[in-house]
C-alpha cells in the first residue's frame, strides 16, 4: 500500500512539474494494482509473485491452461476472493463489475429480477440502446430459460452495473454469433478497462490489446495482440527446452568432474562442488510444460454411405414455425455445423435428423448401423458433491461385471484412475468433488465419457465451452481424423472453419440455409452476393485499370453466384491440403503412428480429387460466363 502510494504522489509531483514548464500532462496511475499476490489450495500452490496493474481502456486477454488459475485470479481482482499473500489495491472511488463463469439464478423467478437485482430500472433503460444486440424477455422464467438466455441476461447484468474495470469470464459461453460480434463491438468502443478469459479465438484477436498469460504458476504480461500469443508462446517453450537441455548437459559435466577430479583437490573445489550443487537444485524445481490429455475416438464400424435423409420436413411448437420444407442428406464422413440465433430451434434440427423427434410434416430416414455418441452442453447436470470416481463409476453403459474399478472404454476394461490420468486429472481431483473442477476441467470430464464409448457418428453440442486453446487444437485435430460422421452445434467461428465440411444456417426469417464450407466462408461468400455491384468493380479495375460498371442485364447472376460459391469451396479445399501436407512433411510419422499417416494420405488425396474437380467446374462456368457477354 505504501509503495501504491509513493508512486502516485511521485507520479503527481513529475506532473506538477512538468504543468509548470508549460507542458500538458494527463494524470495516469492504475485502477487495480496487485503486489506479489500468490494463491494457494490445499497446500498447493496455484500462482505465485503476481505483479500488475490494470489502467483505464486496457483490453486485456487472460490466457492459459484449463486449471491454471484464470478465474482465480479475476476472483482476487474484483475482490471476491482474499489472496494467500501478497496484497491488492482498489483506487478510491473505483468499482468494478464482472461476469462469472457460472452464475446462480434460482433464486430469482425471472430474468428481469435477477438482472435489475439492487439495481434501479432506470441503470437498464439509460443504456438499452446500446444494448441491443443482448436482448432478452424480462418476464422469461428462469427455470425455462434456455442457456443463451440465461448468458445474455448475466452479461446485460454485468454490463450495466457502474464498472471502472469489466472482468468477463468466458463471455462467449452459449451466446449466439451474433450476440458475440455485438459484445465485440461494444468492448472496442467503452471505455473501460475489460479483461477477458475465453476460448473464441478471433473473438480475442478482435477485443484485446495485450495479454495476460499464467503459466505453471508464474504471470507473463505481454504487450502483444492475442494474434501473436501462440508464436510467443511456442517461441518460449522451444528456448526453455533449449535452455534445460543446455543445464542437463552442464550437470552431467560436473557430475563426471564430482566423481573423477575432486579426492585429492577438495578444499580448493568447494566453492565449485557448491555450484555443482546449486545446479542441480535449479533442475529440480523446473515444472516441465503440461502434456496434452490423451484423447481418443474409437470407431465402432462404418456406416452406411447415405447417414441421414431428411425430406420436406416441418416442425412447429404452438404457433411458432421452427422448419418447413426443409430437405437435406448427410453421407458418411461429413462434418455439419448448425449454427444460428440462440432459441431458433438448433437442438430441435438435431433431434429431428436423429429421430429423437417426429415432424409435422415430411420424413426422415436413417441409414444402417448408425451407432451414435452424444456430448452434451448442459455441464449443470453434473452433480457438484459427488467425486469424479463414483461419477464415471455409476454410468451403467460403462460397468464392467465383478470390477467397480473398472469401467469399460471402447469396449476394453480400463482402471478408472489409469483412464483419468489419461485426461489428466490428478488423483486427488479423482476423488475429490466435481464442483471443484474449472469449467474446462468438467468438459474434460464430459470428453472422457464421450470417448469411453466406440461410435461411427458424434453429436457434439457446443463442444468447445470452457476449453483451453491447446486441448481445443487437439479436439479439431481428432475429429478432423475421426473417420465417422459429425454433427455440431456451435458458435465458435473459429473451429467451425477448421472443422465444418457443411453448415447449416438459421436465418431469422427461420430458413435454413445450406453452405458448403464454414460460416467465415458462408459470410465471405453473402457478403459478395450483398454487394455484387462493388465486387464487380473491383475485378473490372483489376483487368482493365478501367473503373466501369457494366449493365446488371449483361450478367448472369446465377452463374456470378455458383462461381464465388465454387470459388469459397476450392479456397477451403485449398487449405484442407495445405494442413494434411504439413501433418505428413513429420518425417517419423509412418513409424510413430502407420494408422494416423494412412488415414491423413487417403484423406490427402480424397481431397485432391475433390479439389481437381472443384476447378473443372470453375472452369466450365467461367466459359460460360463468358460465352454469355
Amino acid at each position: 500500500m505504501l509503495l501504491i502510494v509513493v508512486l502516485i504522489l511521485q507520479e503527481y509531483n513529475d506532473n506538477h512539474l512538468n504543468s509548470r514548464k508549460g507542458i500538458k500532462i494527463t494524470l495516469k496511475y492504475p485502477i487495480i494494482t496487485l503486489t506479489d499476490v500468490g494463491l494457494a489450495f490445499d497446500g498447493k500452490t496455484l500462482f505465485s509473485k503476481v505483479n500488475i496493474s490494470i489502467y483505464k481502456g486496457e483490453k486485456i486477454c487472460l490466457v492459459g491452461r484449463n486449471g491454471s488459475g484464470k478465474s482465480s485470479l479475476l476472483k482476487i481482482l474484483d475482490g471476491s476472493m482474499e489472496p494467500a499473500f501478497g496484497t491488492r489495491f482498489l483506487r478510491p472511488g473505483s468499482t468494478i463489475a464482472t461476469l462469472k463463469q457460472s452464475n446462480d439464478f434460482s433464486k430469482f423467478s425471472t430474468l428481469g429480477e435477477y438482472i435489475l437485482n439492487g439495481l434501479n430500472e432506470l441503470d437498464y433503460h439509460k443504456q438499452k440502446a446500446q444494448l441491443s444486440g443482448l436482448f432478452v424477455s424480462f418476464d422469461k422464467k428462469t427455470a425455462s430459460a434456455s442457456g443463451g438466455e440465461l448468458r445474455r441476461a448475466a452479461l446485460i447484468r454485468a454490463l450495466i452495473l457502474p464498472g471502472d474495470v469489466l472482468l468477463l469470464d468466458e463471455p462467449t459461453n452459449h451466446l449466439d454469433i451474433n450476440a458475440i460480434e455485438f459484445l465485440e463491438r461494444y468492448l472496442a468502443e467503452t471505455s473501460q478497462a475489460v479483461i477477458v478469459i475465453s476460448h473464441d479465438r478471433l473473438f480475442l484477436e478482435s477485443i484485446g490489446n495485450s495479454l495476460l498469460w499464467i503459466d505453471r504458476g508464474v504471470l507473463h504480461k505481454i504487450n502483444k495482440k492475442f494474434s501473436s500469443f501462440e508464436d510467443y508462446r511456442d517461441t518460449y517453450y522451444a528456448r526453455e527446452v533449449e535452455n534445460i537441455q543446455k543445464l542437463k548437459n552442464k550437470i552431467k559435466k560436473e557430475s563426471i568432474w564430482a566423481i573423477e577430479g575432486i579426492s585429492g583437490r577438495r578444499k580448493r573445489n568447494q566453492k565449485r562442488l557448491k555450484e555443482f550443487q546449486a545446479l542441480k537444485s535449479e533442475n529440480s524445481k523446473i515444472k516441465l510444460v503440461s502434456s496434452l490429455p490423451k484423447f481418443k475416438f474409437s470407431l465402432s464400424g462404418k456406416s452406411a454411405s447415405l447417414v441421414v435423409e431428411a425430406t420436406k420436413i416441418s416442425k412447429k411448437y404452438d404457433e411458432l414455425q421452427i422448419l418447413k420444407n426443409f430437405s437435406f442428406s448427410i453421407r458418411r464422413g461429413d462434418r455439419v455445423a448448425i449454427v444460428g440465433p440462440n432459441g431458433v430451434g438448433k437442438t430441435t434440427l438435431v433431434n429431428l435428423l436423429l429421430k429423437k423427434e417426429a415432424p409435422d410434416s415430411g420424413q426422415v430416414k436413417i441409414g444402417r448401423a448408425l451407432n451414435l455418441a452424444v456430448f452434451d452442453q448442459n455441464r449443470d447436470s453434473l452433480s457438484n458433491e459427488i467425486s469424479l470416481w463414483n461419477f464415471l463409476s455409476g454410468v451403467e453403459k460403462l460397468d464392467v461385471i465383478g470390477k467397480n474399478d473398472h469401467i469399460l472404454v471402447q469396449n476394453k476394461p480400463r482402471h478408472i484412475i489409469s483412464y483419468l490420468n489419461d485426461f489428466l486429472f490428478t488423483r486427488d481431483q479423482i476423488y475429490g468433488r466435481i464442483g471443484d473442477l474449472s469449467g474446462g476441467e468438467k468438459s474434460r470430464l464430459l470428453l472422457a465419457l464421450l470417448m469411453a464409448k466406440s461410435s461411427n457418428m458424434l453429436v457434439l453440442d457446443e463442444p468447445t465451452n470452457d476449453l483451453d486453446l491447446e486441448t481445443l487444437d487437439l479436439l479439431k485435430e481428432l475429429i478432423f481424423q475421426y473417420d465417422g460422421t459429425v454433427i455440431f452445434v456451435s458458435h465458435d467461428r473459429d473451429f467451425i472453419d477448421s472443422v465444418a465440411s457443411h453448415t447449416l444456417l438459421f436465418k431469422e426469417n427461420k430458413s435454413v440455409v445450406i453452405h458448403a464450407g464454414g460460416f467465415s466462408d458462408y459470410a465471405k461468400l453473402t457478403e459478395t452476393i450483398v454487394r455484387p455491384e462493388r465486387e464487380g468493380l473491383q475485378r473490372k479495375k483489376l483487368k482493365n485499370q478501367k473503373v466501369k460498371i457494366l449493365p446488371k442485364r449483361n450478367l448472369n447472376q446465377n452463374l456470378s453466384k455458383k462461381l464465388v460459391a465454387v470459388e469459397v469451396i476450392i479456397e477451403k479445399l485449398d487449405t484442407e491440403i495445405r494442413k494434411l501436407e504439413f501433418f505428413l512433411s513429420n518425417k517419423n510419422l509412418y513409424f510413430e503412428n502407420k494408422q494416423k499417416f494412412e488415414r491423413i494420405s487417403k484423406a490427402l488425396v480424397s481431397r485432391q480429387e475433390m479439389l481437381r474437380q472443384a476447378e473443372d467446374e470453375w472452369i466450365r462456368l467461367e466459359e460460360l460466363k463468358s460465352d454469355i457477354q
